[in-house]
């Protein structure tokens, strides 16, 4: 890719919407996942496993972390059924269980939990 200026870009830009991705992780990994003071860190854990995957598919140029307090208001704005199923005042969805031994790579190659560790 090229631009007027005559600088090439060579490789991707990697943006992140920190936020969503921290919510997604949060959820995806059980909260036993502590860190030395005892305090779950299975969001950050999950976060900076799934950026580093990308990272090594895609090959970036350089990672954005996209933090804002109406990240998500755009949502809405764009498309106003977006979550609007959701129950007002509902902090956290109902968690499901998650596998305690390892299965394995599942249909899209991705290892699943292995109670305690990452396989």
């Amino acid at each position: 890719m090229s631009y007027k200026c005559g600088m090439t870009v060579t490789a991707p830009l990697l943006a992140v919407d920190a936020p969503s991705m921290l919510f997604r992780a949060f959820y995806a990994l059980p909260s036993k996942i502590t860190g030395p003071d005892g305090r779950p860190v299975n969001a950050l854990l999950g976060t900076a496993n799934l950026i580093l995957r990308e990272v090594e598919l895609h090959k970036p140029r350089a990672v954005v972390l996209c933090f804002g307090p109406d990240a998500a208001a755009y949502r809405t704005e764009l498309y106003p059924a977006y979550h609007a199923e959701r129950a007002a005042g509902r902090s956290r969805p109902a968690r499901t269980s998650r596998p305690t031994t390892c299965s394995g790579p599942t249909r899209n190659s991705r290892p699943r939990w292995a109670g305690g560790r990452c396989c």
